[in-house]
């Protein structure tokens, strides 16, 4: 029992340590803050080409120039734990009229969710998203949730 409680502690140190490794919020990325693209199949001119931020994908996406939604369309944004690290998003309501368009259009489609400059996940998008709530999960350890969040947060334009 004290060898896995050992282990345990080990562990948690060990992550702890890689969190280090994220890279840290810049002033770009809270300037820029949300938007979510479709990615396209190919590379085209209206498309730039990001990392994948699936780790076993061999190809880089190519992410459409034009946005769905951005940071003006978000509400707020939160962080909780159920299972796993979630980012939840509430859009304004055109910013949910907007998204909802657009999932209706691009089911079975992937989107690309970037903060600042960086892509941090590209679901495929399996059904519409009509009621203007986007829950991002994955691989995101709790730090890495908060600081989505908090660049989405201060990014975003206060309610009017």
């Amino acid at each position: 029992m004290k060898q896995a409680i050992d282990m345990l502690k080990a562990l948690s140190v060990f992550l702890v340590s890689c969190a280090a490794f994220l890279p840290p919020v810049l002033a770009a990325d809270a300037e820029t803050g949300l938007r979510i693209s479709e990615v396209a199949y190919k590379k085209a001119g209206d498309t730039k080409e990001f990392p994948d931020p699936e780790p076993s994908a061999a190809e880089p996406l190519h992410v459409q120039n034009k946005a769905i939604v951005t940071q003006d369309d978000v509400e707020s944004c939160k962080v909780y734990f159920d299972d796993a690290w979630t980012i939840f998003i509430t859009l304004t309501p055109s910013g949910r009229e907007k998204f909802a368009v657009a999932t209706r259009e691009l089911k079975y489609r992937k989107l690309a969710v970037l903060v600042g400059e960086r892509v941090i996940t590209a679901p495929v998008l399996v059904a519409a998203i009509e009621d203007g709530h986007i829950l991002l999960t994955g691989r995101f350890t709790e730090q890495k949730a908060r600081r989505i969040a908090t660049i989405i947060e201060s990014s975003r334009k206060p309610a009017k």
